[in-house]
């Protein structure tokens, strides 16, 4: 495992957000019991709206822990529709190590809430 990927996990940013949100999704993966709730707070004119804030909070294995931490770092100032854009590989590709395939479905898990709340759906 890489030292980002373990630092991450070990302290995650942006955990326990304080503001206000516009939109807040949740994905669960029961298999693990991962559990991650991502909120964001939209800004901008229609069209041309951007991520302001974002943050989360729940419980994972370190690398669904590790990959919410990275992506709500990554998309902080991004276009809502570049948000949506994000594929798995660009979140895997964040972690900077190489994800063995049964352990993907840890990382798509914030990847999935970070589009419910862009959506405006828990």
């Amino acid at each position: 495992m890489s030292e980002l990927l373990l630092d991450h996990a070990e302290n995650p940013r942006r955990f326990n957000p304080t503001f206000d949100p516009t939109g807040t999704g949740t994905q669960v993966l029961t298999v693990c019991s991962d559990e991650i709730t991502v909120k964001i707070k939209l800004a901008g004119p229609h069209g041309k709206m951007f991520i302001e804030d974002v943050g989360f909070t729940g419980h994972g294995c370190v690398l669904c822990m590790a990959a919410t931490s990275l992506l709500c770092e990554h998309v902080v100032g991004m276009r809502v529709e570049n948000a949506f854009a994000i594929k798995p590989h660009h979140v895997c590709a964040l972690l900077e190590t190489d994800i063995p395939g049964p352990r993907h479905r840890c990382v798509e898990v914030p990847r999935l809430a970070l589009r419910k709340a862009l959506r405006g759906k828990p």
